[in-house]
């Protein structure tokens, strides 16, 4: 009598795809076993927790909580896909999925928009003022303690990086009537067109910049592009923004210059470690914080989940799979 294949074992380890049945409806399609591990019992999940989790899982549903090092592949017994449950990958070693023939998949392209509304939520929040006004008035104070704010309109925004989060950015500038301008690596003519705007050198864009937007991904490249040197050329009465990756800015250099007045304020929601449990920013009154919320709008968070669902649910029925990060590893 021929042996009924085992079914296989899919652990879901993500705060956003515990939330939607519908993504959950998807995995139904391989007859498996699903074993979700909730957030609050992955809070304080170690290195080492992770690694004891993942053990006899052929495949895993993850977002950006935790960190997937060579030392947790190590002990992925049965391991042949990792789907993320985001677009980001910076904390998955590919290299080492790679070596132990894991394939991995994001999910890109999908938050863009989410993100962008988000970004300009971030710049009004800090620079009219809407934290400050909402603890001053929860304190009982209905002016006083509130410094005057500043205009949106009609500044000059400098957008680094130009993939569909930073025009989804530069879309939403024009009607701010400002004056864009960008520092990428490639320039593209169509985006000029598109936007109106202007490419600089990054000098340039942060000499001349009110509001400066990161909007590349993290790189080695990237890392710390934006530390001592590059906040000294910023205008004092400039903001910056970031909702890409924490790296990307030297978080010391970024809290000094913040301190001494370098620059009038930041917006910030990501950061070098998270969560965010203790830091020098909470002293500050000139930087708006949150919880890596950029690209967590409900549409969004569902097709994100879905995708996730299927991308892993394509994989093991051998059929293409199109967001594929480690394309030399293949099922067949």
């Amino acid at each position: 009598m021929k042996e009924k294949p085992q079914r296989k074992r899919i652990l879901i380890a993500s705060n956003t795809f515990e939330t939607e049945n519908g993504a959950y409806e998807v995995l139904r399609e391989l007859d498996c076993e699903v074993i979700t591990i909730p957030a609050g019992e992955r809070k304080k999940w170690t290195e080492d927790d992770l690694a004891k989790a993942i053990k006899g899982f052929d495949g895993a549903i993850l977002g950006g909580d935790h960190t997937v090092t060579s030392r947790v592949l190590e002990k992925a017994d049965r391991l042949e896909v990792i789907s993320l449950n985001c677009t980001g990958f910076n904390h998955i070693d590919v290299s080492a999925a790679t070596d132990k023939g894991i394939s991995v998949f994001n999910m890109p392209g999908l938050s863009f928009n989410a993100v962008a509304d988000f970004i300009w939520g971030q710049i009004l929040a800090v620079m009219r003022q809407i934290v400050k006004g909402d603890r001053a008035i929860r304190a009982g104070e209905w002016v006083n303690g509130v410094e005057k704010s500043t205009a949106v309109s009609g500044k000059t925004i400098g957008i680094i990086g130009m993939g569909s989060i930073g025009q989804a950015v530069a879309k939403r500038a024009i009607g701010f009537d400002m004056k864009i301008i960008s520092y990428v690596r490639t320039k593209r003519q169509e985006i000029v067109d598109r936007y109106n705007l202007t490419f600089v050198s990054k000098e340039e864009l942060l000499c001349n910049s009110d509001i400066v937007v990161i909007c590349c991904p993290l790189s080695a490249e990237t890392f710390h592009l934006i530390s001592d040197r590059e906040l000294h050329l910023m205008k004092q009465t400039s903001y910056i923004i970031n909702s890409s990756r924490g790296q990307i800015i030297d978080e010391d250099a970024l809290y000094n210059a913040l301190a001494q007045g370098e620059i009038a304020g930041a917006a910030l929601d990501v950061y070098k470690d998270e969560p965010l449990k203790e830091s020098k920013f909470f002293d500050l009154n000139n930087v708006v914080l949150t919880p890596h919320i950029g690209g967590l709008a409900d549409q969004q968070i569902y097709a994100c989940a879905e995708g996730a669902a299927k991308n892993l649910v394509s994989f093991f029925k051998g059929e293409e799979v199109l967001h594929i990060i480690n394309p030399v590893v293949s099922k067949n």
